[in-house]
């Protein structure tokens, strides 16, 4: 089963935090990341590769996920 690593910022305080979590699905980082705040950005990495970016853009839980940008290692 893949390993996902999880690395985001808190926004107020630029607090790094890394979330690691075992799943057959990438998606299911929706689940981890569901209770987060609105403007969370993050960092998505399978098995130590970096996979994509992920954004909170509203109180909806709707997420923009894009391409890779940051160079934090999982």
């Amino acid at each position: 089963m893949p390993r996902y690593v999880l690395h985001y910022r808190e926004n107020r305080h630029q607090v790094e935090h890394k979330i690691e979590f075992q799943s057959v699905c990438p998606a299911s980082v929706l689940d981890v990341v569901a209770r987060k705040k609105q403007g969370l950005d993050a960092d998505l990495y399978e098995d130590g590769r970096p996979l994509c970016h992920l954004t909170n853009l509203g109180p909806e839980e709707v997420w923009l996920v894009s391409r890779f940008n940051g160079d934090r290692r999982a």
